[in-house]
């Protein structure tokens, strides 16, 4: 089953029924796709980033997304904008296969499983391994504060992408251990979300205290 963009919470959904499963607006699959440009109007220009961040997934399909990235701050909500994978080779010994890291060497943010062990054995993953080894690295994308436009081409071309418009979100606040303590939006109509800071906590939460002293964020970060 292909992945849909929610024309309601910008997120990337394999529907179930006529409704997001997120959001519970109506997806019609044979309706056209926003334009970049009605995107870049409803995400609003980068302003900050709060930093390096993991997702906590929930759902079956939604785990089969990437969870780390930036939390990029818009001038109308928040971005997430999951980090490049890319696979370098080192010496060593042959890893284990694994199919989520498979997956994503192959380049495979969407597509059939039968197709990961394949490529993940041309790629040198498993049996007849030769040569160094191969492991993943995450690159950051840039987001230059001011732009829309490379939010918009990004969450069209990445199902790991979303956005939270500002006026979905009720609360954000600390939270305890998962796998580390961390911080839970809750929001509107749609499943709380957390998140942790991947190498900074300090340096986040420092972020999210001067967003809270935003107009746009007044009251909402605890």
């Amino acid at each position: 089953m292909s992945w849909l963009l929610c024309p309601h919470c910008l997120t990337w959904v394999r529907p179930g029924g006529d409704g997001c499963p997120r959001c519970h607006g109506r997806i019609d699959p044979s309706a056209d796709d926003p334009t970049l440009e009605e995107l870049a109007e409803r995400l609003g220009p980068a302003v900050g980033c709060l930093g390096e961040v993991r997702i906590a997934r929930s759902g079956y399909s939604q785990r089969e997304l990437p969870n780390r990235g930036l939390l990029v701050t818009t001038a109308t909500g928040l971005f997430f904008l999951p980090h490049r994978p890319e696979v370098v080779i080192e010496p060593g010994e042959p890893p284990a296969l694994s199919v989520s890291v498979a997956w994503w060497a192959a380049g495979l943010t969407v597509g059939p499983l039968a197709l990961v062990a394949p490529t993940a054995r041309l790629l040198g993953f498993g049996a007849g391994w030769s040569g160094g080894e191969r492991r993943l690295v995450y690159e950051p994308r840039r987001v230059e504060p001011g732009e829309a436009g490379p939010l918009a081409e990004h969450l069209m071309a990445d199902p790991g992408a979303f956005f939270l418009a500002r006026s979905a979100v009720r609360v954000i606040r600390r939270s305890g251990p998962w796998p580390v303590r961390g911080w839970t939006i809750e929001c509107d109509g749609r499943p709380a979300l957390r998140f942790a800071a991947l190498s900074d906590p300090a340096g986040v939460g420092r972020g999210l205290r001067a967003l809270a002293r935003t107009d746009l964020w007044h009251g909402v970060i605890l």
